[in-house]
């Protein structure tokens, strides 16, 4: 089983998106966990966008790192999910994991009307999906070897 966090700084959407994306696709090979530099507030726009796919997100915990560093946990992969300004934030892990860091705008900056801040969601989630599902494709094919292979910047926006 292949241990994966994916970090942002609050738990409140991109994490608890992608920890659902990887669950759904590949449950049986990796134990998925999500978690915040900090405790968040679930994200109502990210819930919503997210059971348009048919996934309930708004009963996942959450949590901070420090959870699972107090509980001592162990990941293959830490994924940093967050734009440049906030990776300042998120340099908080033991080297001895395998950190990428897959860059995404924070959600919490995206304006306008409701409708126009959930379509912003929604093509966050449909990018998360894209980048999940490539990330188990790399691993299954054997090149998790290649870890640099698996950071995703803006370019594949």
């Amino acid at each position: 089983m292949i241990n994966v966090l994916f970090v942002d700084p609050d738990n409140g959407s991109r994490s608890r998106m992608a920890a659902a994306f990887l669950r759904s696709m590949a449950a049986s090979q990796f134990g998925v966990f999500s978690a915040g530099i900090r405790s968040g507030h679930r994200n109502s726009f990210a819930e919503e966008v997210m059971r348009e796919n048919g996934m309930d997100i708004s009963s996942d915990d959450s949590r901070d790192i420090t959870y699972f560093i107090r509980q001592n946990f162990s990941f293959h992969y830490i994924i940093v999910m967050c734009n440049e300004i906030e990776l300042q934030q998120c340099h908080l892990f033991p080297s001895s994991f395998a950190r990428l860091h897959w860059m995404f705008d924070d959600p919490k900056k995206f304006e306008g009307p409701d409708q126009s801040i959930t379509e912003q969601y929604r093509e966050q989630r449909d990018l998360i999906k894209k980048v999940v599902k490539r990330f188990v494709k790399e691993i299954e094919s054997g090149h998790s070897h290649t870890i640099a292979d698996l950071n995703f910047e803006p370019a594949i926006r």
